[in-house]
């Protein structure tokens, strides 16, 4: 085994003590860290080190469960449009905050305006050219 090739046994074995804390206890793709493992050789040929994404998904469950939520790194205008930012602390947050709150309260009737890219416009057309002739068949 090559120098900085796999991971060392330490952090194969950390690895699958996290996945099993957390209720990642077995995969359905096979050669996995988180099928059982009888002896050092199968750490140390192990080739597919990272966890498949049925155990991904049932740590992250188990973690929001737990209240663990993902890191999301956002604008506060975003964070506010969402309904999930904190009380603004200083002035450009303040007037960012009633900017969104007077947005929300014009309604949908008033809401702001998406401009439609050209290039999609033109693709959608040439979709429908293409659908046109089979509808009328």
């Amino acid at each position: 085994m090559e120098e900085g090739q796999h991971l060392n046994r330490a952090q194969k074995e950390m690895l699958r003590a996290f996945a099993y804390l957390c209720g990642g206890f077995t995969s359905q793709y096979q050669d996995v860290l988180t099928h059982a493992v009888t002896n050092v050789r199968q750490l140390d040929f192990a080739k597919n080190v990272d966890l498949p994404i049925d155990v991904i998904n049932r740590i992250l469950n188990h973690l929001q469960g737990l209240g663990v939520t993902p890191y999301i790194e956002t604008t506060y205008r975003n964070a506010c449009r969402q309904g999930w930012a904190p009380p603004p602390v200083n002035d450009i947050q303040k007037a960012v905050w009633e900017r969104v709150n007077a947005e929300k309260e014009k309604g949908p009737a008033n809401a702001m305006k998406i401009k439609l890219d050209p290039a999609d416009a033109e693709k959608e057309k040439d979709d429908g050219a293409k659908a046109a002739p089979d509808a009328g068949k």
